[in-house]
């Protein structure tokens, strides 16, 4: 999804519930909009807040994987169990 997307806020909002956030616009207007003097450090400050929701959404992915992982332990004598069964 990637309208509307503003900041780290609305992205963190939107992440919950969409498989990707692009922000495009968000970033245009700050290079449009800022002093020339300041456009790289407000645009790496957005960057930058954007990619902690990011990074943070991640982490948690990975985290509900390994908890998963760990539900499901391997049993390669059941697998090869029911792949014969299936054959």
């Amino acid at each position: 999804m990637g309208f509307g997307i503003r900041d780290a806020a609305t992205a963190e909002a939107v992440a919950r519930i969409a498989d990707a956030v692009v922000v495009g616009s968000r970033i245009v207007n700050e290079i449009e909009t800022a002093p020339e003097s300041e456009v790289v450090s407000r645009v790496k400050t957005l960057v930058q807040d954007l990619r902690r929701v990011s990074t943070q959404r991640q982490s948690k992915s990975n985290k509900r994987a390994e908890k998963t992982y760990e539900l499901v332990p391997e049993n390669t004598a059941a697998e090869d169990q029911a792949a014969g069964a299936v054959r």
